[in-house]
């Protein structure tokens, strides 16, 4: 994991990764190494993931495309 200094304090940097899976049309994205997790729906087939922290670790997208394509039309 890369730690900066600002301002004084440590500023973990987080590794991102990014997954589609083209055939379940899901797409993940997940912020440094793999945890326990409390997930939670905020819409329809949208759904972030928290550690007992509270911290954000992950996000998780149903149907990617058809909701990309629905959001780009003019």
């Amino acid at each position: 994991m890369e730690e900066r200094a600002k301002g004084g304090k440590e500023e973990r940097m987080k590794k991102v990764n990014i997954c589609y899976d083209e055939e379940g049309d899901i797409l993940e994205i997940l912020f440094g190494e793999p945890q326990e997790e409390i997930s939670e729906e905020l819409d329809d087939d949208v759904v972030l993931h928290k550690n007992f922290e509270g911290e954000i670790v992950g996000l998780t997208i149903l149907n990617f495309k058809k909701r990309f394509k629905q959001t780009t039309k003019l």
